[in-house]
């Protein structure tokens, strides 16, 4: 099935917006796209892929309108084309390195743009499915939710990288990665600051 591979992205990304465990699939969720993109996929399959995770995240907006949730399917189809053009491109020119390491890149400011104006919307952030793993989380600390979207995205290009690869031996190099951000972690530091626990509420206005 041709399109297989952004679908199942798809539905991993969305997966990792699921409480408690879908912190562990967006590491992974980007790996069936970037796999494809490199084997030939085009920009279609990088809308369908868009498109494919905005249906399923966004159908909670028919409260306010049936065409909400169409509008913002289209739409975020349309950003994940622009986050994932550079990549296709470089892929085409069979420079998959600088290729897959665009993708952290163009996605996090693709991230950033379309959070910024009236129209703006930060939903679907894929540096918010970290909320359940405070060793991750935590970098947020320093660079705040754009930070973790990074790191999440570097493994899965690190995974891509290692999956393409003859030599499985490259497999090591996104195991190294898990393991220093498990050790740069301020997940340990912040804890030791925190002098008291106090409940809170947030009143969000729509």
């Amino acid at each position: 099935m041709r399109y297989a591979a952004p679908l199942l992205s798809a539905g991993l990304l969305f997966l990792s917006f699921v409480p408690e465990w879908g912190f562990i699939p967006a590491h992974v969720a980007l790996v069936p796209l970037l796999v494809s993109l490199h084997r030939g996929s085009n920009l279609f399959s990088i809308w369908i892929f868009g498109t494919a995770f905005a249906a399923m995240f966004f159908y909670w907006l028919k409260v306010f309108s049936l065409l909400a949730p169409i509008l913002m399917t289209v739409v975020h189809g349309l950003w994940t084309v622009l986050a994932l053009w550079p990549a296709l491109v470089l892929c085409r020119r069979k420079r998959e390195g600088p290729g897959l390491m665009m993708v952290p890149v163009c996605w996090v400011a693709m991230e950033w743009l379309r959070s910024l104006g009236p129209y703006g919307y930060e939903w679907g952030v894929i540096g918010y499915t970290q909320y359940g793993t405070l060793t991750i989380a935590a970098f947020a600390s320093a660079g705040g939710i754009w930070m973790v979207s990074f790191l999440v995205l570097v493994s899965n290009a690190l995974l891509t990288w290692a999956w393409l690869q003859s030599d499985r031996r490259w497999l090591a190099l996104p195991l190294i990665y898990g393991l220093a951000l498990i050790g740069l972690s301020p997940a340990a530091r912040l804890s030791d600051n925190v002098e008291s626990v106090r409940d809170f509420a947030l009143i969000q206005t729509n």
